[in-house]
């Protein structure tokens, strides 16, 4: 048996000076990643650009400390991991919060499949529901069950793979042991040599008042806030760091493989059984098809039902979560009847396949209908964060259950590497794209083109410096019949300018000071600072005259704004 394999609760494993250097890293890193995670969300000043290079400096870290041992990486670890460094990347591009927490939990996974990948500890082949399990083990099962192993190691250090003692060589004894004698004597002469030499005692006093200063800068520069960061760090870094030490030294389950072969034991119910249960929710889903043919397809021709009185906002959500439920309820009708049913010569009924192949093309057709509401919806209504998220989710959806039809059809197809690199693949683009930006400028854009009715300024004003552009674009729109909406935009561009870009004081002291200077956070942030900055004059005014406690109800201005919001739906 493997020495480093994973035996029971007080097995040990060998370590060596590369896992003891590896820790302190660890922690620093740690530390770092959790002071850039808290100011993203509690400081004005935050830096995405210090959270994607502490998850780079992960990344790096982890890779070779893994590999310095395994010495062997896996290309299927190609692909997970590109995800994950695109990924970090988008938080140099982006700083909205709701892409931030949508991204880092995908940042988890992906981290996880990426060593998994390159280590070769995926040893589920089925391509099935097991293989959702791989990152579950080797991030959390297994580094829990092995809490106190790096500790329970430290007494192997000095020991060789045989058991035997590692000793150091007398050379290397020998130069440690010159260089500690040195040090009184050195006590003794460098005085001498400052007293009787001006020079070198010049030298070596301005060598002491910079070393004086770096540790006063050192010093200094650490806050209670970071502080209250390492002492965090105590708690995070251990796991994260036994994660790498289970995944460097091959710490496994074995007696996962032996759980795998049990799965074949569960087929015990018989065919006819399955194809009575789903005869019966097959017939009521053909039912509910035809009652709602007219009702339901009516979409996908970008218009509302005849003679409906809903609203498109009404008919688009009607449904939706509904369908997430059968969806969600058909996938493990799916799963209970492959993995419980009798099978002649290890393939499934052609019965059960056929009703398992029409619940996958069901529910196609329902995340399909929802998919061309959620369309008609943005065509009719523009885009919010949470339209963006049940289109994403929605595709998600079409291409897993596309997935499985092949998987039925074609035994050996790995649909569950498809599917996740394909859910991986569009989160990843969706995150490089930015829904801040993307949103701002698309409702503005539309709007401006006539393919709009109208456009929440209070949405894109909570999206702050991302919609700075396009709401000052909407403000400069000064047709007669948009009056409204106009002066709606250029209260939004006031509030965003005064708190995004100069952040607070009176006007002569922002007018003095300018933009102010953040230092860099994101691509985002920094070119509409700079807009800001090249706009300055136009901005000001429009914040003089249409911030609420400097705006100036004129005549002109005095417009009735207690109206139904732009995005109110009935």
């Amino acid at each position: 048996m493997n020495e480093e394999t994973y035996i029971n609760e007080k097995k040990k494993v060998q370590m060596s000076f590369v896992d003891i250097l590896t820790f302190p890293v660890v922690f620093g890193l740690t530390t770092y990643l959790i002071t850039a995670v808290l100011d993203l969300f509690w400081n004005f000043n935050s830096k995405g650009l210090h959270t994607a290079l502490s998850y780079f400096g992960f990344f790096l870290v982890a890779t070779a400390y893994i590999l310095t041992k395994r010495k062997t990486f896996s290309k299927e670890a190609i692909l997970p991991g590109v995800f994950a460094l695109l990924t970090a990347v988008s938080y140099i591009i982006h700083g909205d919060e709701a892409h931030f927490i949508f991204t880092f939990l995908m940042l988890i996974y992906l981290s996880g499949s990426y060593c998994v990948k390159m280590t070769g500890e995926a040893k589920d082949t089925y391509g099935s529901y097991f293989y959702l399990l791989e990152v579950w083990r080797s991030e959390v099962l297994i580094p829990v069950k092995n809490t106190f192993l790096p500790l329970r190691s430290l007494k192997t250090l000095k020991k060789t793979s045989d058991g035997e003692k590692k000793k150091l060589s007398g050379k290397a004894l020998g130069i440690i042991g010159g260089a500690v004698l040195s040090i009184p004597v050195i006590a003794v002469v460098v005085p001498l040599l400052i007293d009787g030499d001006a020079a070198f005692g010049s030298v070596a006093q301005t060598a002491m008042d910079k070393i004086e200063l770096v540790f006063e800068k050192f010093f200094d520069g650490i806050s209670s806030g970071l502080l209250v960061n390492a002492f965090l760090a105590l708690f995070v870094a251990p796991y994260i760091y036994n994660v790498m030490f289970c995944f460097r030294h091959s710490v496994t389950d074995e007696k996962r493989q032996e759980k795998n072969k049990r799965y074949e034991n569960l087929r015990f119910v018989p065919s006819n059984v399955f194809a009575g249960f789903l005869g019966v929710i097959s017939l009521v889903y053909v039912v509910y098809l035809l009652s709602q043919f007219a009702y339901f397809f009516s979409a996908f021709t970008g218009k509302l039902p005849d003679g409906s009185e809903i609203s498109v906002a009404q008919y688009a959500r009607r449904g939706f979560f509904e369908m997430a439920a059968v969806a969600v309820i058909n996938l493990g009708i799916i799963g209970v009847t492959v993995i419980f049913s009798k099978r002649a010569d290890g393939k499934i009924s052609r019965m059960i396949k056929a009703f398992d192949l029409f619940l996958c093309g069901f529910t196609v057709v329902l995340v399909a209908t929802s998919i061309s509401k959620i369309l008609l919806y943005i065509a009719e209504m523009g885009l919010t964060h949470k339209r963006i998220y049940v289109f994403v989710a929605d595709l998600i959806l079409l291409v897993a259950f596309a997935m499985i039809i092949v998987r039925l059809l074609k035994k050996n197809f790995p649909y569950m590497k498809v599917i996740l690199g394909f859910a991986c693949g569009v989160i990843t683009l969706m995150s490089l794209v930015g829904t801040d930006s993307l949103i701002a400028n698309y409702n503005v854009e539309m709007y401006l083109r006539g393919n709009l009715k109208t456009v929440d300024t209070y949405q894109l004003e909570n999206m702050g410096l991302s919609a700075l552009k396009p709401l000052h674009k909407l403000a400069l729109n000064e047709k007669e019949s948009d009056k409204i909406l106009n002066y709606s935009a250029k209260q939004a561009v006031a509030n965003v300018f005064y708190y995004n870009a100069v952040h607070y004081g009176t006007p002569e002291e922002y007018m003095e000071k300018g933009v102010i200077d953040r230092g860099f956070t994101n691509f985002d942030d920094y070119l509409a600072l700079k807009y800001a900055k090249e706009n300055f004059g136009p901005l000001s005014d429009i914040h003089l005259n249409y911030g609420w406690w400097y705006g100036k109800m004129t005549e002109e201005t005095e417009i009735d704004l207690n109206i139904e919001g732009p995005f109110v739906e009935k």
